[in-house]
């Protein structure tokens, strides 16, 4: 890598007006009511931590409700598509090379392509048209998740839970420039003591760049969240996560306590199971973003749009890029440059486009008349670079007599 990535937090500070400054106007009171009101809205969309299945109604900005998108069914195994480029499966290379951090430490960040490498696809995809979702699944070198993996009895959640400090990222381009539009991760960094359980993040921003860091830059927009875990309410003092049971029966790991003989974990929105070829030790990380998670300026990005996409992990928000980029060859990110991406997708349709999208034409002056098309396609890699892969259009015309 050749940027560090900075993350900044601030934090706002109030100073309580003197005692002999007196009480504030009537209009002044009615401004800090809104603001309180505006604060209280916030809030209300903001984390809630613990974040709690069981939720007691109604919601208020006290008892905001944690789960601002409620968990999808997840994909038949039939549904998964693997993500493609030029045509073809992208299967990331398990061991080092000049697009990872290496094999170890941190092998759960390592993304592969199966037990022979680069025989099986890295990364898949699938759409829910009926909740808006689109899932995405990851293969990487080794388990992912920390919750309730060893033992029978699961342990009250902790701050470190459910996911270790790694994010899975994905970059979508919708212009075709090689740049993110949206951004969307599983942030396994986002746990503290304070505001434990990791998080699902939308982002977006039209900068000609790949920064993700929405609490430094002022033109980086956090769009959406959702914890990646649930809490049990009902069990008391040791409180524990809920097991989907890929049922879509939420109950507490604790009933059955079963940590130890698990091969698979559903947290809800975020999953964790063992790859089909378990002789080595691979697992699946699969996790749903709602579109309705990336709305920025208006309504949220549409499934009926082509998108093309690009992965990425890294250890913590620092760097988002500093493990694994997920491609065939060999890719060093810089986060001032494009990126190659994938094969365009369209999710509500469940196609991949394997050939240039013209988005549209125009023409302008007469006698003679300029036509412009806007074309978009893949963005491919030359030379350890990423490069346009469309390099001229041709114009036909039909002459009509009449």
């Amino acid at each position: 890598m050749t940027r560090q990535i900075k993350k900044q937090k601030k934090a706002a500070q109030a100073k309580r007006p003197a005692a002999d400054e007196g009480r504030l106007s009537g209009v002044f009171q009615l401004l800090c009511l809104m603001a309180l009101l505006v604060l209280g809205v916030s809030s209300v969309l903001g984390d809630a931590f613990p974040p709690y299945w069981q939720q007691e109604a109604p919601y208020t900005p006290q008892v905001p409700n944690p789960i601002h998108f409620a968990p999808a069914p997840w994909p038949l195994d039939s549904e998964w598509v693997a993500t493609t480029a030029n045509g073809v499966s992208i299967k990331d290379k398990s061991v080092k090379d000049d697009s990872n951090g290496g094999t170890s430490p941190q092998n759960y960040a390592n993304v592969s392509s199966g037990c022979v490498d680069q025989t099986l696809p890295s990364i898949y995809w699938s759409y829910d048209s009926d909740t808006n979702v689109l899932f995405f699944r990851w293969r990487v070198a080794q388990r992912a998740n920390t919750y309730c993996i060893s033992g029978n009895n699961p342990s009250s959640f902790s701050s470190s839970d459910p996911w270790n400090s790694a994010l899975y990222t994905v970059l979508i381009d919708t212009t075709g420039d090689g740049f993110r539009n949206y951004a969307m991760h599983l942030d396994g960094s986002s746990g503290s003591p304070a505001e434990a359980i990791d998080m699902l993040r939308g982002i977006y921003s039209d900068r000609k760049d790949q920064i993700l860091d929405y609490t430094a830059y002022a033109d980086i927009y956090l769009t959406g969240h959702n914890p990646a875990a649930f809490v049990d309410r009902s069990s008391g003092k040791n409180q524990f996560l809920m097991d989907f049971q890929n049922t879509f029966t939420p109950i507490p790991f604790a009933n059955p306590p079963t940590c130890g003989s698990r091969t698979e974990w559903d947290y809800g929105t975020t999953r964790s199971i063992l790859a089909e070829n378990n002789n080595c030790g691979e697992y699946f990380v699969d996790y749903q973003i709602p579109f309705g998670m990336l709305a920025y300026g208006g309504a949220p990005l549409s499934g009926n749009q082509p998108i093309s996409l690009s992965f990425t992990t890294g250890n913590s928000l620092n760097d988002p890029y500093q493990k694994d980029f997920v491609w065939d060859g060999v890719f060093t990110m810089d986060p001032t440059k494009c990126f190659p991406g994938s094969d365009y997708i369209i999710p509500a349709q469940g196609t991949t486009i394997q050939q240039p999208i013209i988005s549209g034409v125009t023409a302008t002056d007469c006698s003679p008349v300029d036509l412009t098309a806007i074309v978009q396609d893949q963005i491919g890699l030359s030379g350890g670079s990423c490069q346009q892969s469309v390099v001229s259009v041709d114009f036909y015309y039909y002459y009509d007599a009449n």
